[in-house]
């Protein structure tokens, strides 16, 4: 029998997988993937809908200043997330300047929904942590969300 220690630490090398993805902050300095950007995007709509039914509901009607502060925020946080997603396709920030702008905002979102970012790390950062099956759930509802709003919407035009 060899006489071995027990009590002795390993040899074998530590390796951190955190480490091998950049982080999830709301920064815009750092890259996103498609389905976080559509999962963030839905958790700030939600947030700021319900803040804005809050304020609905404390008023008792819906003001001018509720509606340019709901779109203020929503779009402050889609503009910052879209930034986001062009890092990780490595284009430039600046290009979502193209948001606010209509007719060009459409196929600029499918682009951002569709096109493949960098698969490792580029001049933006690390590549994005991998999704959970949370992050997977919110980007559903939100595609469930924009498919039933549409489907309304097609109806009241319609009556």
């Amino acid at each position: 029998m060899k006489d071995e220690n027990l009590y002795k630490s390993p040899e074998s090398e530590i390796v951190n997988k955190i480490d091998d993805f950049g982080d999830a902050s709301f920064f815009a300095m750092t890259r996103i993937g498609r389905v976080r950007w559509l999962a963030y995007n839905f958790l700030f709509f939600i947030i700021i809908f319900a803040l804005l039914l809050g304020i609905i509901a404390l008023t008792g009607a819906m003001h001018l200043e509720g509606s340019i502060l709901f779109y203020v925020f929503f779009a402050t946080a889609n503009v910052i997330l879209s930034i986001r997603r062009l890092h990780d396709m490595e284009f430039t920030g600046w290009i979502s300047v193209f948001i606010p702008i209509p007719y060009i905002n459409i196929p600029f979102i499918l682009f951002l929904l569709f096109a493949h970012g960098t698969d490792d790390e580029n001049k933006y950062g690390k590549q994005p942590p991998p999704n959970d099956v949370t992050t997977y759930l919110l980007a559903l509802a939100f595609i469930v969300l924009v498919c039933i709003a549409a489907l309304l919407s097609a109806i009241l035009v319609r009556i």
